[in-house]
């Protein structure tokens, strides 16, 4: 996945430490080109995402949201951090599924 965009003032951007794999059915990918779906969520102190926090902010294609979403939840983040304290922040985190 990409870096994740920060909404709000932080001294250091909260970065994308793990992600769990992809899974898209079989047949379910575009040949020609990649489809991004856009969650936005909410980060705690410790990088994991706040329950219930993560919504669909832009979708190319509402087939691919769920699966954008679970990934995203079960992603992990260095969190954000103001005067060297990790902070809570709010991220718009791309999720790109690659075509054939």
């Amino acid at each position: 996945m990409d870096p994740p965009l920060t909404l709000g003032i932080v001294d250091d951007q909260p970065a994308l430490w793990y992600h769990p794999p992809l899974r898209v059915p079989p047949g379910l990918l575009a040949p020609n080109g990649d489809t991004v779906v856009t969650v936005q969520a909410v980060l705690d102190t410790s990088g994991h995402v706040v329950p219930g926090s993560a919504a669909i902010f832009l979708s190319a294609n509402r087939v691919f949201d769920s699966l954008a979403l679970q990934a995203v939840v079960g992603s992990v983040y260095l969190p954000a951090r103001r005067r060297g304290r990790a902070i809570p922040a709010t991220i718009r985190q791309p999720v790109t599924f690659r075509g054939k």
